[in-house]
């Protein structure tokens, strides 16, 4: 990814937002990163609500002199691939990755409702992940295909889960410190009803 304008990871060349993520002393700290308003306000309602202009966030948007937009309390990785999957950038994604990302990146698509987007590129993680004898935090992978709506990947992690896994199942670590219970939220036959 090319570097711009000091620190800002370029994802739109011609961008009209600069997302700051994260914070301080914290990972790697604030990253700067930008990116076109109209590209995630397709895939994202919620980007779409900040960046029509009844936010502040939205106002006087140009690509001349781009708006920051702090997200402090977002994983930087995972808005990041949101970003480049908005963008249509995905030759720069990975072909594997953790459990615990896709976890991640799972809770940021269920925060700005882009779970459409992201879905093909989580049952190819969650594939390769399922074919590896020695992956771990199952409970993680169970979050993550319920968050990103892919009932036949999370029936096979169940199963995985369930049949090969020797440790018992933490619903606290698949929660990941959140307070929804994810396995009585919108399934499909309540979606439908």
């Amino acid at each position: 990814m090319s570097k711009s304008g000091g620190n800002a990871e370029v994802i739109a060349k011609k961008g009209d937002v600069i997302l700051q993520l994260g914070k301080d002393g914290v990972g790697e700290g604030v990253r700067n990163v930008l990116v076109a308003s109209v590209a995630l306000s397709l895939a994202s309602p919620v980007f779409a609500a900040m960046f029509d202009g009844r936010f502040s966030e939205g106002h006087n948007l140009s690509p001349a002199s781009p708006r920051t937009v702090p997200l402090p309390d977002d994983d930087p990785e995972s808005i990041i691939m949101i970003c480049k999957i908005a963008h249509i950038q995905t030759s720069q994604l990975p072909v594997k990755t953790t459990a615990m990302a896709v976890s991640k990146l799972a809770l940021a698509c269920n925060k700005y409702d882009c779970v459409d987007g992201v879905r093909s590129w989580a049952i190819i993680w969650i594939a390769a992940l399922l074919e590896d004898p020695d992956a771990a935090d199952f409970e993680k992978m169970l979050l993550a295909t319920h968050l990103l709506e892919l009932p036949s990947e999370f029936s096979r992690v169940s199963q995985r889960l369930m049949r090969d896994h020797n440790t018992i199942f933490s619903v606290t670590k698949a929660m990941d410190g959140h307070d929804f219970l994810p396995f009585l939220a919108k399934s499909p036959a309540r979606r439908a009803t």
